[in-house]
């Protein structure tokens, strides 16, 4: 089962974490180390999920399994894409990662982003805490070498900006607004809202948000607040 653990990836539910790694707390007296690493940073859901795993593991196995928590691709050095392949390869044991991070290895992921797939948030952790889902999805990471243990769910993506109120699609139009590199994202905001979307990595995004190089950009608001965007955006679209 550990040698199993090396090879996971994407968790969701810190519930479906725990019961996984509570079976493996029962393997001998041997002190297991265990890396756990996620995109987001310090305070962040990622990061508050993470580290309730942290707290229930540890407690439930009396101390032979630790977990060293990773913010901000940590072991990869910032880079999203290699955390999957550290992943597959067991130098991370665990990593929580957004869809579009594995969606470069399987295109299926990215059905996770699709643009207003849920009517509101109950059909939403509906979804999340399906078992139909859950299976279906644990296949796709197999066929990865790598097993799903939950999937989090950090909020519905929002928009803000730093020029003016956005209240019908129209607003966005010409507006240089920061997206995820993949193209379902690009071609929403191009094609659909007429806006210029830039792809760039998260890292980047609060210095170009302040220099002003990006007009706004679309994220959860828990990691607006997180990423502290406030400081430098003064809209927020719900």
């Amino acid at each position: 089962m550990f040698k199993r653990l090396k090879k996971v990836a994407a968790v969701i539910c810190a519930a479906a974490m725990v019961l996984s790694m509570t079976a493996c707390g029962s393997a001998g007296d041997k002190k297991v180390v265990l890396h756990f690493t996620h995109t987001q940073s310090p305070g962040s859901i990622s990061d508050l999920t993470a580290q309730e795993f942290k707290k229930l593991v540890e407690e439930r196995s009396n101390g032979r399994i630790e977990v060293n928590i990773y913010s901000n691709c940590g072991l990869s050095g910032g880079d999203l894409t290699k955390a999957i392949e550290l992943v597959q390869a067991g130098n991370i044991d665990i990593h929580s990662c957004a869809p579009p991070n594995i969606a470069n290895y399987d295109k299926k992921f990215y059905s996770f982003w699709l643009p207003f797939l849920f009517p509101n948030s109950d059909d939403l952790l509906a979804f999340c805490h399906s078992d139909k889902v859950h299976e279906v999805v644990n296949g796709w990471c197999n066929d990865l070498e790598m097993e799903m243990l939950g999937i989090n769910n950090a909020g519905s993506r929002q928009i803000s900006n730093s020029k003016k109120e956005i209240t019908k699609p129209e607003d966005l139009k010409g507006m240089n607004i920061r997206v995820p590199g993949a193209n379902i994202f690009i071609d929403l905001y191009r094609n659909y809202f007429g806006a210029n979307p830039t792809a760039m990595d998260f890292s980047e995004v609060y210095t170009s948000l302040q220099q002003k190089t990006i007009d706004g950009q679309e994220n959860p608001i828990a990691v607006f607040d997180s990423s502290k965007f406030a400081e430098v955006q003064q809209y927020v679209t719900l």
